[in-house]
């Protein structure tokens, strides 16, 4: 992983967040090319900016690992892990993220490649859309 140190484009991004008062986005790009947003930002509309200004840049994708501080915006997706056979359709709340809803469906966060890879690869996620949440074993 290459940081704001390292590569320029996460230079770029990193510069372009401070300089708007969002320095608790941690920008990485990946051998791959892969641009990997993490931290926390007060609300969805500062999620939703870092992951703009990122999609603009000549990279191959955008990983968003970003949490929304405690309060305003926390997404109402279930704080336990769901015990199901079955694939379920799962409304998108502002606040969500894939991390997000890997561990509240599966307990496992680090499950949200996957299950972002099983509903077609979005850039992003947006408040209304409807996803699939497959049984864990279809995700392995």
């Amino acid at each position: 992983m290459f940081d704001a140190d390292s590569h320029p484009i996460a230079a770029h991004i990193t510069g372009i967040l401070n300089a708007n008062e969002l320095p608790g986005v941690i920008v990485h790009i990946d051998a791959d090319g892969v641009c990997h947003l993490s931290g926390e930002v007060e609300d969805q509309d500062q999620m939703d900016f870092a992951a703009h200004l990122a999609s603009q840049e000549d990279i191959a994708a955008i990983e968003v690992h970003i949490e929304l501080s405690a309060g305003e915006g926390e997404a109402a997706i279930p704080t336990e892990e769901y015990d199901f056979t079955e694939t379920v359709t799962y409304e998108v709340k502002k606040g969500d993220s894939w991390w997000r809803i890997a561990k509240s469906f599966y307990g496992d966060g680090r499950l949200h490649a996957r299950l972002k890879e099983m509903n077609g690869s979005p850039k992003m996620l947006h408040p209304g859309d409807s996803i699939t949440i497959p049984d864990r074993d279809a995700l392995a």
